[in-house]
């Protein structure tokens, strides 16, 4: 019996993913998740869903982990989502909007970090390989949007800056001991300052072949390949440094 790669993430994930610029565009090629199970010869048990926050996440994956057996669970892999998203369940079915209307944007940040910290431990404690990293950029994009929404976002009447939340970021105590841990662990740390997946292989979004068009910047076919290429290449690395 093959082990299982366990993953979940937003709809650059989600195996069933339909564009909403495209709506007729078949779309139906291999995911990252799956193509990246089969590089790692485990069976693929991908999460992911289409517009879901870190909640959702989070909560899916450690629901999981705990429907088996440790021994058989080879990687648990998170793709984080944006900071701002809300997500809620619904006898059993989740949902989620892309913006939380109540919280400002501190709130945002420190309870994606404890995401990020408890999905940490929650692993460790299993003794489960695991990775997590940002998938999307977590608040860059949405940071004028903020600014316009309302003055929950702003500090002392002056409109929000990526510095300052990098700033705020880097003294939260979840934020120090998750750095201790991100070595193999945390592809691209520390994500609130720079990296994200998409950004790392899109070239600043720019249209490439990796994306499916100059509006719809998810992953093509290709771009799938490339993602499960470059995280594969980081679980090797990562193995052969321990």
């Amino acid at each position: 019996m093959k082990k299982l790669l366990i993953v979940s993430g937003c709809s650059f994930t989600t195996d069933n993913y339909c564009s909403a610029h495209h709506p007729y565009m078949d779309t139906e090629w291999k995911k990252w998740p799956e193509i990246l199970g089969e590089k790692l010869d485990m069976t693929t048990i991908n999460l992911g869903k289409s517009g879901s926050g870190n909640e959702y996440i989070l909560s899916t994956l450690c629901d999981e982990i705990l429907a088996h057996e440790q021994k058989n669970i080879g990687m648990v892999i998170a793709a984080w989502s944006q900071y701002q998203r809300k997500d809620y369940a619904n006898q059993e079915r989740w949902s989620s909007s892309h913006f939380e209307e109540k919280g400002d944007w501190k709130y945002f940040v420190d309870r994606s970090l404890r995401y990020y910290y408890m999905f940490q431990v929650f692993c460790e404690s299993k003794n489960i390989p695991y990775l997590q990293f940002q998938m999307i950029e977590p608040i860059k994009d949405f940071i004028n949007d903020l600014n316009k929404r309302s003055a929950y976002f702003r500090t002392g009447g002056c409109e929000l800056d990526i510095d300052e939340v990098i700033s705020y970021a880097s003294k939260n105590t979840y934020y120090k001991l998750i750095e201790e841990h991100t070595k193999n662990n945390f592809l691209g740390w520390p994500p609130v300052s720079g990296f994200n997946l998409q950004y790392h292989i899109t070239k600043d979004k720019t249209i490439n072949e990796y994306q499916i068009s100059k509006e719809d910047l998810h992953p093509s076919a290709l771009g799938h390949e490339k993602y499960a290429e470059f995280i594969y290449e980081h679980i090797q690395h990562s193995a052969k440094s321990t």
